[in-house]
């Protein structure tokens, strides 16, 4: 039996969240390891980019982006007044869905990996998707926060 080592984690993270007695021990040392962990895969996400390729997806990451946000949009808008959630909530929801990267990330090498015909530019599509995502995520996000009152307005910048 093949099992990606991506659903042993998310297996293993429902386990240990869900039926141990001190998930908090678990959460401490992932917490210490995230920066560790983001460092390696993002490097090895952009050792197998390449920008010509990049470039070249560009208008079907565009159109799949825009596709996306669309469904977004719709689906949680729609989502938002089934379950009677306030006006502003329902107004906002899609902008939170915007950030996303990991799994999107494993699957294009997936994809590349495991399809010959095709699935290198198909990953390519995927992973500047993931870029246009992470490049207007947090911006929709935290827009979304703020609309619904869940983040102050005014915070002290970073830059400030």
């Amino acid at each position: 039996i093949e099992i990606d080592s991506l659903l042993i984690a998310m297996i293993a993270g429902v386990i240990v969240a869900n039926w141990t007695t001190q998930p908090e021990r678990f959460e401490r040392i992932l917490e210490r390891m995230v920066p560790w962990v983001y460092v390696i895969f993002f490097t090895l996400t952009g050792l197998g980019l390449h920008l010509d390729a990049l470039v070249a997806a560009a208008g079907a990451a565009a159109l799949l982006w825009v596709l996306r946000l669309t469904g977004l949009v719709i689906g949680s808008t729609a989502a938002m007044h089934l379950v009677d959630e306030p006006p502003v909530v329902r107004r906002v929801a899609w902008r939170a869905y915007m950030p996303q990267a990991g799994i999107a990330l494993a699957l294009a090498a997936t994809i590349a990996s495991d399809f010959p015909e095709g699935g290198e530019q198909l990953s390519t599509i995927i992973i500047a998707t993931v870029v246009l995502n992470e490049a207007t995520g947090p911006f929709f996000l935290r827009s979304a926060l703020r609309a619904t009152g869940e983040a102050p307005v005014a915070t002290k910048e970073l830059l400030d």
